[in-house]
């Protein structure tokens, strides 16, 4: 017994074998998905445009450019917390005018942490909240579709409020609820 050694433990060996095949899993998942960190559902901006502030009349685009919102004669104060939220992240113009923004939404409860974004037309979401002043009259109908008081707070826009501001949306864009007069 005093001579014998006892065999090699292979603990280097396995520790090596199963990061070889973490680091293989992640390589793999990189080369199939093309996104080392999937976004879990939020939408995105294609050729977004970052927004420096906006005035009464128009956003202001960090390439100098004034940026009207389609059916708003004015936008909210510099302290719109709307405003401000939907074009963080920059804005999409569209080739019929109107401006696509991001807005995170939160469910009341919810983690504090990440929140997903969904594109919205700023015009429509000035509208809806009662930020914007529009250019013409809105329909009785729309009008009594508004928000009377949204919870939109420096998380974003609270879930259920954000359904309902979807359907609104969906409605106008189905013909079944006219905007305007």
């Amino acid at each position: 017994m005093d001579g014998e050694q006892s065999p090699p433990r292979p603990t280097r060996k396995i520790l090596l074998i199963a990061a070889l095949i973490g680091v293989g899993a992640i390589g793999l998942w990189i080369l199939l998905t093309r996104d080392p960190f999937p976004t879990r559902g939020s939408d995105r901006l294609n050729g977004a445009v970052a927004v420096k502030g906006w005035d009464a009349g128009a956003l202001i685009l960090a390439d100098g450019r004034r940026q009207t919102l389609p059916g708003l004669k004015e936008l909210p104060p510099a302290t719109s917390v709307v405003l401000r939220l939907a074009t963080r992240n920059g804005v999409e113009p569209q080739p019929d005018g109107r401006v696509i923004g991001l807005v995170p939404v939160y469910a009341k409860g919810g983690p504090d942490g990440w929140h997903p974004q969904f594109r919205v037309d700023l015009s429509r979401l000035l509208t809806y909240t009662g930020e914007g002043v529009v250019e013409k009259p809105l329909s009785d109908d729309a009008r009594r579709c508004l928000a009377e008081s949204p919870i939109v707070d420096d998380r974003g826009y609270e879930a259920q409020q954000f359904v309902v501001f979807q359907a609104w949306n969906d409605l106008i864009d189905q013909g079944r609820l006219k905007l305007q007069k």
